[in-house]
């Protein structure tokens, strides 16, 4: 027989613990988690989505709003699910589970699958042509972009390498932020992010990231 829930923190847990179960079923390990907040991504018929789970909603954002544009409503790409009062009278364990039920429901019409990618070559003549937005979308769809003739590991170094607050100085949070960022970032974004910095930041020599 299931535990009855005592309080509205317990209620809460319940609610993200369930959410959690059903992304992890199809996302597999969590890519972030932070307290007991867990951030998993998914393939979807609309792209990668990015979903975490918290004590009374689940945030979703697709990587292209262009692609999932049919599923959402204004400029944003969020596709969030709310348990609005979860915890307070009357909206108890049945409410989060109608909640959770109706999420479920969702989540298996987007069509979820494990996240996975496969490197595609391209030029910089297919940048030029087909656009960075359409070049985005492509990557929501599990293509990871390599540049030919683009080093994207030494252009981050690069970057990394120079960059200054406004005083002049490196603190280490700005250096730590930026590796971060790069991180997590496709070839196809450091690629956008050098040749953005090395407009406001000009070498005149020929510089190794151009070089593979």
């Amino acid at each position: 027989m299931p535990r009855e829930l005592k309080n509205a923190a317990e209620i809460k847990k319940y609610f993200q613990t369930e959410a959690a179960k059903i992304i992890g079923e199809i996302a597999g390990k969590p890519i972030h988690e932070f307290e007991n907040v867990r951030e998993y991504q998914v393939m979807t018929k609309y792209g990668r989505m990015k979903a975490s789970t918290h004590d009374s909603f689940i945030a979703c954002r697709f990587d292209s709003r262009n692609l999932a544009q049919s599923l959402l409503n204004g400029l944003s790409s969020k596709w969030n699910h709310h348990a609005f009062g979860l915890g307070t009278v009357g909206k108890g364990k049945e409410y989060a589970d109608a909640i959770l039920h109706e999420f479920a429901s969702e989540f298996a019409r987007i069509e979820p699958r494990k996240w996975e990618t496969h490197d595609v070559v391209i030029t910089e003549d297919d940048i030029k042509k087909a656009g960075i937005e359409k070049l985005r979308d492509r990557e929501a769809m599990g293509e990871r972009l390599i540049i030919e003739g683009f080093n994207a590991e030494v252009a981050a170094g690069e970057m990394i390498a120079e960059v200054t607050d406004n005083d002049g100085e490196r603190p280490e949070w700005l250096i730590y932020s930026l590796e971060n960022k790069f991180a997590s970032s496709s070839p196809l974004e450091i690629y956008v992010s050098y040749h953005q910095w090395r407009k406001i930041n000009p070498k005149p020599e020929d510089t190794p990231a151009i070089r593979m």
